[in-house]
């Protein structure tokens, strides 16, 4: 009968795997603001050449480009405050004024 050990490589390799440490995640604070300030001066030197009308755009545009090319990073450089994600709902459509919110007269009625 075959005695059923494990291999001596073979469980160096299972307890290789059971030492090594977490990985860390690639997108961390520190990179994607380091990312975000680099990009930000790149673009500030493109506004001074004229490439954009304003500082702000040339700032947002920054975000807006880190945003896309590093998708790890949007939990990191966000907007300063958190968007509330109530939404107003309203029956009509449109508010009404108090003049008009009682019952609307028209010039002209249809008589059929």
């Amino acid at each position: 009968m075959p005695s059923h050990k494990k291999s001596p490589k073979k469980s160096r390799k299972t307890s290789k795997k059971q030492s090594q440490k977490k990985s860390k995640p690639f997108y961390t604070k520190n990179r994607c603001q380091g990312l975000l300030k680099k990009k930000i001066s790149i673009n500030m030197k493109e506004y001074n050449s004229g490439k954009f009308v304003s500082r702000p755009q040339a700032v947002a545009v920054s975000y807006s480009q880190v945003r896309k090319s590093f998708p790890g990073c949007n939990k990191f450089i966000g907007s300063k405050s958190p968007k509330s994600s109530k939404k107003v709902s309203r029956k009509g459509g449109r508010k009404m004024s108090k003049k008009t919110s009682k019952k609307r007269s028209y010039r002209f009625e249809y008589e059929p």
